[in-house]
């Protein structure tokens, strides 16, 4: 464990702040180009019924890796806790307790995607008869995608714990570009929904193989002989006590950013398709203020360990007002702009034209803009409670009004939702708790 122990001690001084904020951005940045390009592709190869399948079943996805998402939470914090008290044995538990758990949640979302799609379709019940294998094909892929998914981002949490954010990023953009170098080629010879999520599969496949490579070049092992003791224990840890709320918390923000499924579920993939036009842009820009708050959850995590709390006060409060302001500028934006957009990205044919759904969207933007810091906030301090009650009445106020207001105005509920919900006391709510979190006077205790 002595190689171990040297990186740990060495990750402790050496942070590469520089390098991991450059590629984060890249990766993101591609990230964006890649999906705003890809669209109008999908849409003249796939036509808009295939287009619609595959945004249902990338919501999917995305649905499941919030859980991911959040288990990376505990995940890193118990990661960094033994790293900052040099233990290696923990070390190295919590790293092969966590890959395991992720192993079984990927298995068992598969398990219900495809159960669910077998026996009583909710999102494809009217696939036409020419379609049919085509999905099914394309659903297994993409549960095998999710799969694989969960068992690299252990590695890349691994790599964010010991301060090496730049091996996890060149990670994620390596599967990135493998997959757009893939899936251009494959639409433009006529291939099909089920070829795309197999470029996907590409991605994950090298994604994985140079997180490898980058694990050996750190001569970082993880002993088995440390699994011997307590290793049972942690896994207990791991999915007890204070993940708890970290495990509610992800199943309500699943349904909270899941509009795209609740539409998928209320129509069809053609209607779901026209929806996710206009709430494409807006989505990437949600997606860009999440990214650029997850980026600071590593130093919130180190100012807390460390009790560090002006500091934490001050790059909270900045932070979140500069987040505030860009959410407003682009939100306006959009709304103003957004019509144009769309005929210049899709074109005019394919456009949707009713402009209150360009504001509604840019609407959302601003409020769901400024609830990401304070979300991120207080899953960096563990403390859940707060943000699991006001995450809990948005859930339940949002989904109401959805079901009330569908009937009446169609897919335009889902963004009026948003921004009732918010307006009527849920933003308040979210910038209370990010104030009273970074409170100065004493650590925070974990909820």
């Amino acid at each position: 464990m002595n190689k171990l122990s040297s990186l740990i001690a060495k990750a402790k001084n050496n942070p590469d702040y520089a390098g991991a904020i450059l590629t984060g951005y890249v990766s993101m940045g591609l990230q964006i180009v890649i999906q705003i390009l890809l669209v109008p592709l999908y849409l003249n190869t796939l036509g808009s019924y295939r287009f619609g399948a595959l945004m249902i079943l990338s919501a999917q996805i995305a649905f499941g890796y919030l859980f991911v998402g959040f288990f990376y939470s505990v995940l890193l914090r118990r990661l960094s806790e033994s790293l900052s008290a040099g233990d290696t044995a923990e070390f190295s538990r919590v790293y092969v307790a966590g890959k395991m758990i992720l192993l079984a949640i990927g298995a068992l979302f598969g398990f219900i995607v495809l159960g669910v799609e077998t026996w009583h379709p909710v999102f494809f019940e009217d696939v036409p008869s020419d379609m049919q294998s085509e999905i099914w094909w394309a659903t297994v892929l993409a549960v095998v995608h999710f799969f694989l998914m969960c068992e690299v981002s252990v590695e890349q949490t691994l790599f964010s714990a010991i301060q090496r954010q730049v091996s996890a990023n060149l990670s994620a953009l390596i599967g990135l570009i493998a997959f757009a170098v893939a899936v251009i080629p494959w639409l433009l010879s006529g291939g099909g929904l089920a070829g795309v999520m197999g470029c996907f599969l590409l991605g994950d496949v090298l994604s994985r193989l140079y997180a490898i490579i980058s694990l050996r070049r750190a001569k970082l092992k993880i002993r088995l002989s440390a699994l011997t003791t307590g290793f049972g224990a942690t896994c207990r840890q791991l999915l007890s006590g204070r993940a708890i709320p970290y495990f509610a918390y992800a199943l309500v923000a699943m349904v909270l950013q899941s509009d795209v499924l609740i539409i998928g579920m209320l129509t069809g993939a053609d209607v779901t398709a026209q929806f996710v036009l206009v709430w494409k842009i807006a989505d990437v820009v949600v997606l860009v203020i999440s990214r650029m708050t997850i980026h600071l959850q590593p130093e919130f995590l180190a100012m807390d360990v460390n009790d560090d709390r002006e500091r934490l006060r001050r790059v909270y409060h900045e932070a979140y007002w500069w987040l505030l302001l860009l959410s407003a500028i682009i939100a306006l934006g959009y709304a103003l702009t957004g019509p144009w957009i769309m005929q210049l990205w899709v074109g005019a044919e394919r456009a949707p034209k009713d402009p209150w759904l360009y504001w509604l969207a840019g609407s959302a933007i601003l409020w769901l803009g400024a609830s990401r810091l304070p979300s991120v906030l207080a899953q960096s301090l563990s403390r859940m409670r707060g943000l699991l009650c006001i995450a809990t009445v948005e859930m339940t106020a949002k989904l109401g009004l959805i079901l009330v207001l569908f009937p009446l105005v169609n897919i335009r509920a889902s963004l009026i939702a948003i921004s009732v919900v918010h307006g009527l006391g849920i933003a308040f709510a979210y910038w209370w708790l990010g104030r009273s979190l970074v409170a100065v006077g004493g650590r925070a205790k974990p909820a």
